[in-house]
């Protein structure tokens, strides 16, 4: 955990700024230390406290009586472990009882349990066991105390047991309320706010005095007209009721109106921006018919899937409209996204455009290379025996190139002699210039930041240099068509010039360029220091977008949080690196930095792009790296560390300052004349991209990653693929395994064998590739070729030893999860994964697709622990971690269909740990559960699609409240609007 910017070692002296006091302070029943606690969860004011609403409830209805909930586990014990009934055990469970007993029990080397029994007079009772701070837990329980006990239930041994649930101590008074039908609400308390003495009791007291005063200043934000359409309660109505409930039915319409709400404006972002993609730029549109495509119909040796037919249609049909195609292409691994790819390509390539498909690996890049330049083969040759004089050129472009090399396909693809160019990051390099550039294919593009897709959009535009598409409406700058479009957001007049020494304190969440240099010369130790230092604090105090550490200087681009303004953010910045470079340098409080520090407030994305590419092209500038080369000390959000760009999140939105609600709502106008003269005005071209994804994502997700793009999906296999089957083993039993893997390489098979480690680790008890290679190559399979593949070896290396492979050099390849993505063996039919128990769905998936690309059947073999072979087969409940490694491989042994796959591993991780923080783009909701409210999402989704098709500014009258809530919600979400 970093350290709180506010501390200086450096500047000791100075008196430290002191935190804002909170209004709420002075409330009665607060208080200097709970308000402070209350401050860090959010609450400042009256008004926060009114929305800080409850999390859950406990309530007659809904908590299940002891006796109910043993029904429902023993119930589930005659499920699949993949059933709705299983899932819904695996999240937290709340019951209500009374204390009976409290003892402990010695285990292990005089460790103590302590076992608190639980009796809720419904002739049933539940343990908690607390394995550890057996002390503690003896003295905080005493008998017929009433508790609220939520956690995950399992029932082992005959009986219900909470292993450290969450406790709440229910008060006589409340406990006579529950007992008489009213609803509790639950709310999230920090352990800073049970420090400070705020129960859920204090909690509910003091919601209840703010209130009555609080609610009035409440201002609706959704239309009339939805309201009544879905009978939801007004804002006022709904917030009373989600704090202190009148029945179930009062309670259940709010929280079905805060769900519709937030999934609303959220789903309206989307319909902005899937709007602004297709009206702010005109794509060159394909001709109706594509020779080429045709024939490389004819030429495959297999006919296209009834999915892969209907997607390439959807393509071609995007392709001929001046409407740029912003279209994912979605499919299971094998099902044929690459062939789909192509065609598009080639209908392109008709139409004189060139195209580009950039991989996240070079191995990727060459799989797909060396895929298109064989079918370009076959198509030339049938050109030419036709006496077509046209050659369909591929080019690869990958950062491992020889100078020489790279320079000869640059002019080729700048000539336009090469049609189709498949690379990495490469592909957007400053070298790299395109020639009618018209349609950007980007595979795996989860593995892609938003920068990356905008660097490759723009290198397209410029491709089409002196040629532009005739406008049939009026076109306006093309920043000021951005605002307009987005609802005319405008900044205030006093942004619209440079300012220095700002007032930061007042301009919470502001976008800022900021540098400050160093006294002398930092050695690279010290380098790192300080680049660690400024990136530990990141989203924790501050939001980076782009920093990198030189030897004499530093520049970040960086949003302040509203609890800390810039001047403290750069004291911390400053003060604790100084002290981390002092200590390494063995001196005290020796000055490291200068006293100036220079900041300039960034206005929008223009701004913001210039100065992430200042930074960016700032160690070549200075000569610290070549071409091409990766300087350690540089940070980009959003994306991969490629070349010079190192990134882990996304950029942090760019704030843009309004003055009044009324100010914002201003309409770009023109005189007649002058639109009349717009008519004849030009777009500047955009290409047509589409982005694919081998990764199933459930229907609800989709509707929200990827709810401004059009969607299409590959939903099945070609003919010819026969299913993989699938087997959970044991370690006893890999001796027979090995037997198998044998038997096939004798049938003139390959092999691949997983770990998921490289090396051997005293942290992590698991199998490593390194290791057990050698123990396979001595021991095992002495008489036969095995080759070695890991994520610790050089680009090279790797490019190698898969090649090798691909040329049948090796029988078996020993790997790490590095073979995930883009490997294509046809002749591999076997993968063994060892330690399967610690491998993710999504992964487990994705290693099975490596195998089962040719006609003949192929196997996947979990290998996991011997004591998983007892659980497996038990219908006990397990304890959670163990239990969702037997969902996720029963869940493998039975279906090999991924969308299926990917609904469990939501319903297991959750949406943010199953899309992972960098990808999503999706806020946390407060009440909307994107696993569970599919319905709610649908709902939300159509009607802000509907309106934003019908009013796209939000113009009129009925939809005015609406425009209101969305420019406060989403004022800081225009840059880069024109990218998906």
């Amino acid at each position: 955990m970093p350290e709180q910017p506010i501390s200086s070692a450096t500047e000791a002296s100075a008196s430290s700024t002191a935190p804002p006091v909170s209004p709420i302070q002075y409330m009665r029943g607060i208080g200097p230390r709970r308000a402070e606690a209350l401050a860090l969860a959010g609450v400042l004011t009256p008004s926060d406290l009114l929305r800080f609403y409850p999390r859950s409830y406990i309530d007659r209805n809904s908590v299940p009586s002891l006796r109910d909930l043993r029904t429902a586990l023993l119930n589930a014990q005659q499920q699949d472990a993949f059933s709705e009934q299983n899932m819904n055990l695996q999240t937290e469970i709340t019951v209500v009882a009374f204390v009976r007993a409290v003892r402990d029990r010695t285990f292990g080397k005089n460790r103590t349990m302590v076992i608190v029994e639980l009796d809720d007079h419904s002739g049933v009772k539940a343990e908690i066991v607390f394995w550890h701070q057996a002390e503690y837990f003896k003295r905080i329980f005493e008998a017929d105390q009433l508790l609220a006990v939520s956690g995950l239930a399992e029932y082992a041994y005959g009986k219900i047991q909470f292993n450290h649930p969450e406790i709440e101590r229910i008060d006589p008074d409340d406990a006579e309320s529950y007992s008489n039908g009213r609803i509790l609400p639950k709310y999230r308390l920090t352990q800073k706010m049970k420090d400070a003495g705020l129960t859920m009791r204090v909690m509910r007291n003091l919601i209840a005095s703010v209130i009555d005063q609080e609610i009035p200043n409440l201002r609706e934000t959704l239309s009339d007209e939805l309201l009544t359409k879905f009978d939801f309660p007004h804002i006022q109505a709904a917030a009373r009721q989600l704090h202190f409930p009148d029945s179930h039915e009062a309670l259940a319409k709010a929280r079905e109106r805060m769900k519709f709400e937030e999934l609303f404006f959220f789903e309206m972002l989307l319909a902005m921006r899937h709007n602004g993609i297709k009206s702010l730029d005109k794509a060159p549109a394909i001709a109706e018919k594509s020779p080429l495509a045709r024939m490389m119909l004819e030429l495959l040796s297999f006919d296209l899937t009834r999915a892969q037919k209907k997607v390439l249609r959807e393509i071609v049909e995007d392709m001929r409209t001046t409407k740029p195609m912003n279209r994912l292409l979605q499919g299971d691994v094998g099902s044929g996204k690459t062939v789909v790819a192509l065609l598009g390509m080639l209908a392109a390539i008709d139409s004189g455009l060139q195209c580009v498909l950039m991989a996240p690996t070079e191995i990727l890049a060459e799989q797909h290379f060396n895929t298109f330049r064989d079918y370009a083969e076959k198509l030339n040759a049938k050109l030419a025996e036709l006496g077509d004089p046209r050659t369909i050129t591929v080019a690869q472009l990958v950062g491992g190139q020889k100078k020489r090399q790279r320079n000869t396909i640059n002019e080729q693809i700048a000539s336009g002699e090469v049609n189709i160019v498949v690379g990495t990051h490469a592909v957007f390099q400053s070298a790299v210039e395109y020639k009618r550039l018209g349609l950007v294919v980007i595979d795996e593009q989860h593995r892609f930041g938003v920068l990356q897709r905008a660097e490759l959009k723009k290198k397209a535009t410029a491709s089409f240099a002196g040629e532009s598409i005739i406008s049939t409406t009026p076109e306006i700058e093309k920043n000021t068509l951005v605002a307009q479009t987005f609802l005319s957001v405008q900044t205030t007049p006093e942004l619209q010039k440079t300012q220095r020494n700002l007032p930061h304190w007042i301009k919470e969440g502001s976008t800022y360029f900021i540098t400050f240099r160093a006294i002398g010369k930092l050695s690279q130790e010290e380098q790192a220091v300080v680049f660690n230092h400024i990136i530990e604090g990141n989203g924790t105090y501050y939001s980076v977008g782009a920093a990198v550490v030189m030897t004499d200087h530093v520049h970040i681009v960086l949003a302040n949080h509203e609890n800390y303004d810039l001047s403290r953010i750069m004291k911390g910045i400053k003060g604790v690196s100084a002290r981390l470079v002092n200590k390494m340098r063995t001196i005290t409080d020796s000055p490291v930095w200068q006293d100036e520090s220079y900041d300039r407030i960034i206005r929008n994305g223009r701004e913001l792009q210039e100065k992430i590419k200042y930074i960016i092209e700032n160690p070549l500038k200075e000569g610290l790296i070549g071409g091409h080369e990766m300087y350690p000390y540089l940070y980009v959000a959003n994306g991969d560390m490629q070349q010079t760009t190192q990134t882990r999140m996304s950029v942090p939105p760019l704030t843009v300052e309004t003055q009044t609600i009324e100010t914002v709502q201003t309409r770009v106008s023109m005189p007649q004349e002058e639109k009349q003269a717009a008519q004849t005005e030009q777009h500047e071209i955009s290409p047509h991209i589409m982005v694919m994804s081998a990764t199933p994502i459930p229907r609800t997700l989709s509707m929200t990653v990827y709810g401004d793009l059009d969607v299409s999906i590959i939903d099945e296999l070609p003919k010819n693929r026969k299913p993989i089957k699938t087997k959970v083993v044991f370690e006893s039993k890999l001796p027979v395994v090995f037997q198998f893997i044998r038997e096939q390489i004798e049938k003139g098979h390959q092999a691949y064998i997983v770990y998921p480690l490289v090396e051997k680790s005293e942290k992590v008890e698991a199998k490593s590739a390194v290791e057990h290679f050698e123990r396979l190559q001595h021991e095992v399979f002495p008489d036969l070729k095995m080759g070695l593949l890991h994520g610790q070896m050089l680009w090279y290396e790797k490019e190698d030893a898969m090649k090798a492979f691909k040329n049948k050099e090796f029988h078996i390849l020993v790997a790490t999860t590095v073979v995930e993505v883009g490997i294509d063996i046809p002749n591999a039919t076997v993968m063994l994964i060892e330690n399967a128990d610690r491998f993710g769905l999504a992964q487990l998936h994705q290693l099975r697709g490596r195998v089962g690309r040719g006609a003949e059947q192929s196997f996947c073999l979990l290998a996991t622990k011997d004591h998983f072979k007892f659980h497996l087969g038990k219908k006990e409940n397990e304890a959670q971690e163990r239990k969702s490694c037997i969902i996720r491989l029963k869940t493998m042994q039975e279906t090999s269909d991924g969308f299926k796959i990917a609904e469990v591993d939501l319903k297991l991780r959750g949406p943010g740990d199953f899309l992972g923080t960098r990808q999503s783009g999706i806020p946390e909701f407060t009440f909307a559960d994107l696993v569970s409210d599919g319905d709610v999402i649908t709902l939300a989704r159509r009607e802000a699609f509907a309106i934003v098709a019908e009013d796209p500014h939000l113009r009129k009258p009925e939809n005015a409240t609406i425009r209101t809530e969305f420019l406060r919600q989403h004022q800081k979400d225009f840059t880069l609007l024109d990218v998906a």
